[in-house]
C-alpha cells in the first residue's frame, strides 16, 4: 500500500484525528454486523465527530469490555470473542490511514468471527436457561438466516451498474466525494457529460485538491466544446501534482483543440 501511494501521511490525517475514527469504527461497525443497513462502497474520511457519538463509542466499549472482563470464568466465549474482535480489527481500524475512507464493510470479515462467537454461544447459553426446544431453536436460527438472505438480495441489486452503485452510495452517506465522482463517471462514460459536470463539481466543492475528479470534469468540459475551461482544470491538477502523464496527454489533446500546436507538442 505505501509502494502505492495509498498511506496517508500524519500531515494529512492526523494522530488524534486517527484515533477518534477509529474508536468510533469500532461502534459502527459492530452496529452493521446486526443491522446491514445504509451500507456504502465508500465511506468518506470526515472530520469531527457529534458528541453524542463520542459517548455512545465510550459507553459500548467500556460495557462490553467490563462483561468480558466479569465473565472471564463463568462465560469465556464473551472475552475471546471481544478480544479477538478488538485486536484484529487494530489492523484495520485506521490508525494505519489507507485509502480515502473511514471504514469499509469489507475490513470486518475476519474481525466479525469474534462478535458472533459471542452472540452464537451466548443465544445458545439463553436457550438451555430458558429451556428452550430444539425446534424452537431451530425456527428462531432459520427465521434469522432468511432475514439475512433478503437483506443480502436486496444489498445486490445496487450493484446492478456503477450508477445505481453511487447513488445509493450518495444517498446513505454525507459529504462523500469519491461516491460524486464516480457517479459522474459512469455519467459521462454513459454519454451524459452535461450531468457529469455537476458531479465532478460537486466532488470538488467537498475536497478542492481530488485531483482524479479534477481530471475528469477537465475530460467532459472539453467533450463538450469548452475548452479553455477544460485546459484550465487540466493546468490546476498539473499545479498540484505535476507528475500526471495522463493529465499531460490530455492537456495536449485540449491545446490541439484551441490551436496551441506547441504548447501541445510539449505536453
Amino acid at each position: 500500500q505505501r509502494r502505492g501511494g495509498a498511506i496517508s501521511s500524519f500531515g494529512r490525517v492526523p494522530m488524534m484525528e486517527r484515533l477518534i475514527n477509529s474508536s468510533v469504527d469500532y461502534l459502527r461497525y459492530a452496529e452493521k454486523m446486526f443491522w446491514p443497513a445504509d451500507l456504502s462502497i465508500i465511506y468518506p474520511l470526515l472530520a469531527g465527530w457529534p458528541k453524542w457519538e463520542l459517548a455512545a463509542t465510550a459507553i459500548f466499549i467500556i460495557a462490553i469490555s467490563a462483561g468480558a472482563a466479569l465473565f472471564f470464568r463463568t462465560r469465556p466465549y464473551w472475552t475471546v470473542g471481544w478480544l479477538w474482535y478488538l485486536v484484529t480489527m487494530l489492523l484495520v481500524i485506521g490508525l494505519v490511514q489507507v485509502g480515502s475512507q473511514s471504514m469499509a464493510d469489507h475490513f470486518t470479515y475476519f474481525s466479525s468471527i469474534g462478535i458472533f462467537v459471542i452472540a452464537a454461544w451466548g443465544a445458545n447459553h439463553l436457550a438451555e436457561h430458558w429451556h428452550l426446544r430444539a425446534v424452537v431453536r431451530g425456527a428462531v436460527a432459520a427465521t434469522i438466516l432468511v432475514g439475512c438472505a433478503l437483506a443480502s438480495r436486496r444489498q445486490l441489486a445496487y450493484w446492478a451498474d456503477s450508477e445505481t452503485l453511487f447513488r445509493h452510495a450518495m444517498a446513505v452517506t454525507r459529504d462523500n466525494w469519491v461516491a460524486a465522482d464516480g457517479l459522474g463517471l459512469a455519467l459521462y462514460t454513459s454519454g451524459r457529460p452535461m450531468e457529469a459536470i455537476g458531479l465532478f463539481e460537486a466532488a470538488l466543492r467537498i475536497r478542492p485538491n481530488f485531483i482524479e475528479a479534477r481530471g475528469n470534469l477537465a475530460n467532459a468540459l472539453l467533450d463538450t466544446g469548452k475548452t479553455r475551461e477544460a485546459i484550465d482544470q487540466f493546468r490546476e491538477a498539473l499545479r498540484m501534482k505535476p507528475d500526471l502523464g495522463k493529465i499531460h496527454n490530455n492537456l495536449g489533446n485540449a491545446l490541439v483543440k484551441a490551436g496551441e500546436f506547441r504548447s501541445a507538442i510539449a505536453q
